[in-house]
């Protein structure tokens, strides 16, 4: 184990009178990056897994298939961890009526999708060349 002594440009402060420390920075400090180094992720993707009674839900459009087909792509194109990509699901995403749906981020780009071919395209196109899947963008 590893000791880390606070004293970094004091990313301490205090709140109700107690020293509360800026984590972020503690851990830029002990691994030597900056905060703007580097993000821990290249890209994040957020599926919707919404399940409504009412049947008008990304879960129940298969997102969870969608889901775990992305996770199984990313693995075996060797694009999982740190610096690369993160396949992640969210509760609802506010745009059920055009679902099921993803978002890629930084990017801020939405898909929709029908099928693991979709999600495939989606990440190979956008994910792995960088250009966005116009026909599925929303």
């Amino acid at each position: 184990m590893s000791t880390l002594a606070i004293d970094f440009g004091n990313p301490a402060h205090y709140m109700g009178g107690k020293q509360v420390y800026d984590i972020p920075a503690i851990e830029c400090v002990r691994t030597g990056e900056t905060m703007s180094d580097s993000p821990y992720y290249q890209k994040q993707v957020f599926f919707c897994m919404n399940k409504r009674d009412s049947g008008d839900c990304c879960m129940n459009k298969s997102s969870n298939k969608a889901l775990n087909h992305a996770r199984d792509l990313i693995k075996d194109l060797g694009l999982k961890g740190k610096g690369k990509i993160r396949i992640n699901q969210t509760d609802c995403l506010g745009r059920c009526d055009e679902g099921p749906v993803m978002v890629v981020y930084p990017d801020d780009t939405w898909y929709t999708y029908k099928d693991k071919d979709d999600v495939e395209e989606i990440i190979r196109s956008h994910l792995v060349n960088g250009k966005v899947v116009k026909r599925l963008k929303i």
